[in-house]
């Protein structure tokens, strides 16, 4: 029986990996097999070394990590990540966005007056 300090959510969804540090490499197309609070494990076509710093992309969310481990498993890899940041419901940050970009505002301010007590 596995022990864990958080429950963790089996997912099927594909991800796009992009080593960050050590930069240079090209986004490589994998899969989130499950994620947790903290951590996530990927499935990806070749290794990623240990430590390594990735950004991870789905659909509707953005997560950096860290490559803790990453083992063979048939004819792709197993990566662990821990969970450094997260952005999700990026659909929803993005009609936000564009929400605030479209406002105009109902009145100038004259921000030079108004730090300088004017």
């Amino acid at each position: 029986m596995e022990k864990r300090d958080e429950v963790r959510t089996a997912l099927h969804e594909p991800v796009i990996v992009t080593e960050v540090d050590p930069p240079g490499q090209p986004p490589t197309g994998g899969v989130l097999n499950n994620v947790s609070g903290s951590g996530m494990l990927v499935r990806l076509p070749h290794s990623i070394s240990r430590r390594s710093m990735v950004k991870v992309e789905t659909k509707d969310m953005l997560m950096l990590g860290e490559v803790l481990r990453c083992e063979p498993d048939g004819d792709s890899f197993k990566v662990a990540l821990a969970l450094r940041h997260s952005l999700q419901s990026l659909t929803g940050l993005t009609n936000l966005n564009r929400a605030l970009l479209e406002e105009e505002s109902p009145m100038e301010i004259d921000t030079h007056s108004s730090i300088m007590g004017e």
